[in-house]
């Protein structure tokens, strides 16, 4: 478990020291403002390097587009990470109607096979295309001809796509979260 003793000093209305006790560590802030941004800084860089390991570990990249995307920013509100890749949501929360059930970002399961999920093709022209990235996808990975993208795309819709979710993998780990959040400590006080 990650403990913080902080103690502010404050003169005259002032916040002018805040000292930190981490694991046994002291450390003393003169500047609190930049040691936050210095350690949102080195908790998001960090958290963002195990989500990566993470997608590498999973066997989720294909052509790095994911890996790519992610990004980490930090500004008044805090640390920010997201991906801005389009199939992203999908790897981390899978899609309704997966054996295990998708719990959504607001508590929601969906459970068993939806034959509302639209199948992930679209026609144009005269032809069904598969969409959203899957198309370029499915041809990469052997899917070369329409049956075959036509019962890929059906498997979708019905059995949808299980969650991989690397960001919780990482986020929710206790462990990994207490060993960034130490790295992040001692590389800010510096």
């Amino acid at each position: 478990m990650v403990q913080f003793v902080i103690i502010l000093i404050d003169v005259e209305g002032e916040l002018t020291v805040v000292i930190i006790n981490h694991n046994g560590q002291s450390y003393e802030i003169t500047n609190f403002e930049e040691f936050r941004k210095k350690l949102l800084l080195a908790i998001g860089f960090q958290v963002e390097s195990e989500i990566i390991k993470e997608i590498n570990r999973l066997g989720l990249v294909d052509t790095g587009a994911f890996k790519g995307s992610i990004d980490m920013s930090v500004d008044d509100e805090g640390l920010v990470i997201t991906s801005n890749s389009p199939h992203g949501k999908y790897l981390e929360f899978g899609t309704p109607g997966t054996k295990k059930g998708v719990t959504d970002p607001f508590g929601e399961r969906n459970r068993g096979p939806n034959p509302t999920r639209k199948m992930p093709m679209k026609k144009v022209g005269n032809e069904w295309k598969l969409i959203g990235g899957l198309d370029k996808w499915a041809q990469r990975h052997g899917f070369q001809t329409k049956d075959k993208q036509f019962l890929l795309a059906k498997y979708i819709q019905t059995h949808g796509l299980e969650p991989r979710a690397p960001f919780r993998r990482v986020l929710y780990n206790e462990a990994k979260m207490s060993n960034i959040i130490n790295r992040a400590v001692k590389a800010a006080s510096k």
